[in-house]
């Protein structure tokens, strides 16, 4: 089966994305560790040639205590950022796999926020766990500094040589530190991903390895590049055995989902030819990033920008910027970027006990059920709604998202029903995870917001309509919200306007 172009889009753009975060991570760690170079220079500056074998061996203790705290400091920024980017990884893999079936199939349950954050800790990078790594480094940094230090004595060196030797040390430390950031946080993202293929075998039949293709790419990537394995990581047509990449340190590889076919998701739906599969499975003819980005400017004017930033767009654009600088630079993007930018799409996966809601939402719609007015969360608000111009003015007191037995009964309602303007039982089931798959807008007529997702019927889109500052006998709801059917094209009538 052809790649995907929506899978393969957002997958490149995702690793661009986590590449951009990681660059902001490593430009924190690196300012870190001029700060712990300035603290050890201060240390050896201070009249070092003269000191007695009591005060350095005292002084190099001390030093060994310094940069061991500064690199824990290290540590936790780079933990901070991988547990952030599984979630992202998890929520944007899930949502570029909702979309590529158009809603057609119900992509499983996300993992917990908790499992998430052990993932992170957890991944092996390259033999080890990142706290083992950070502590390896540290220990390492420590020990070159005493030997730069002892070695300088020995050679009865001025202070000014025996600080270049310092200097040395910390700029290969930092060399060291910025090759762990960027290859931990790409191995946390590629299993991340690797633990949304495994739970959704019934919309993923294989992956397929897609590697940055420049002059940097080695031999072991290059070749499995475009390669295909089965979701149980078995060779298809090749006897290249299968590793989550990175394959290695600095590794830019990465895994596209390969979808199965309407047919084998039993799904009455016509196979379109390869070439017409423009929205499910466009055919990929990007053989490199640099095709992929120049494909992806054509489409969106100023998506080059948004990716370097203007000054390095206009330089690859101009041809001064080459593949292996764009892809190693990029415009930085922080942790708060990252989370707003991909919130909109799967929110706060942790929020709402999704099979609880599940079981209340049958117990409610049975036909003897008395609604007796219980409100039950269905989801959050996304931090970039909450942003917006519009609903900013409500104040609200956090982003959660209520809905109540009668709001739900009242949307299954005859009235409703047969006219075909209600949720089916299914949908209504999904609702938190419909709601975190919306697109969201704006209705200043009725002075609220509207989430529109993807249902069975194609022509159709669910409708969560929320409320803000609900008031029910005197007790404050944050928001909450009705439900119903609404034709695909008439998602913009009345003035509404998307939230982006």
């Amino acid at each position: 089966m052809p790649l995907s172009k929506v899978l393969f889009d957002s997958t490149i753009e995702l690793h661009l994305d986590i590449e951009r975060t990681g660059a902001e991570a490593r430009a924190t760690i690196i300012e870190l560790l001029k700060n712990l170079e300035k603290e050890l220079i201060a240390k050896v500056a201070d009249g070092v040639t003269d000191w007695s074998k009591a005060r350095i061996a005292k002084q190099l203790s001390e030093a060994d205590a310094v940069i061991r705290q500064y690199y824990d400091d290290a540590a936790g920024i780079a933990r901070d950022t991988t547990t952030s980017v599984a979630q992202v990884s998890a929520s944007a893999t899930a949502t570029s796999l909702s979309a590529a079936v158009g809603g057609q199939v119900a992509v499983g349950v996300l993992p917990t926020a908790a499992y998430l954050e052990t993932l992170a800790g957890q991944t092996i990078i390259q033999g080890a766990v990142q706290a083992d790594w950070w502590s390896r480094q540290a220990g390492d940094t420590a020990f070159k500094f005493q030997s730069a230090v002892r070695q300088g004595l020995v050679a009865a060196e001025t202070t000014p040589q025996i600080i270049k030797r310092v200097r040395e040390v910390m700029d290969l430390s930092s060399r060291n530190a910025t090759t762990l950031v960027h290859t931990s946080v790409q191995s946390v993202a590629n299993s991340t991903r690797e633990k949304i293929f495994a739970d959704n075998t019934d919309v993923v039949s294989g992956k397929e390895w897609s590697s940055a293709l420049d002059r940097r790419t080695c031999p072991t990537c290059g070749v499995r590049d475009g390669k295909r394995w089965t979701t149980d990581s078995k060779p298809i047509s090749h006897s290249i055995p299968y590793t989550v990449p990175p394959l290695h340190f600095r590794c830019r590889c990465s895994m596209v989902p390969v979808l199965k076919t309407w047919e084998e998701l039993g799904i009455d739906l016509q196979e379109l030819p390869d070439g017409t599969r423009a929205s499910m499975e466009g055919q990929v003819n990007d053989k490199t990033f640099a095709d992929w980005l120049k494909r992806k400017e054509s489409e969106a004017q100023g998506f080059a920008d948004k990716t370097l930033g203007k000054g390095r767009a206009q330089l690859w654009k101009d041809g001064k910027l080459t593949m292996d600088q764009m892809i190693s630079g990029g415009k930085p993007l922080s942790l708060a970027e990252l989370k707003n930018k991909y919130s909109g799409k799967v929110a706060a996966m942790d929020a709402v006990d999704k099979k609880a809601f599940s079981d209340w939402t049958k117990q409610v719609t049975q036909k003897d059920y008395k609604a007796r007015h219980e409100f039950k969360q269905v989801g959050v608000i996304p931090d970039y709604v909450l942003n917006d111009k519009n609903v900013s003015k409500f104040k609200l007191k956090n982003n959660n998202i209520d809905i109540s037995d009668y709001l739900l009964r009242h949307g299954q309602r005859p009235k409703k029903s047969d006219r075909n303007v209600a949720l089916s039982i299914k949908d209504l089931s999904k609702l938190p995870d419909n709601i975190s798959l919306s697109e969201w807008f704006f209705d200043p007529i009725h002075n609220n917001a509207i989430a529109f997702f993807d249902i069975a019927q194609k022509d159709l889109v669910g409708k969560a309509v929320i409320h803000f500052d609900y008031v029910y006998k005197g007790k404050n709801h944050n928001a909450v919200i009705t439900t119903g059917v609404v034709g695909r094209n008439n998602m913009n009538d009345g003035g509404k306007y998307k939230i982006k």
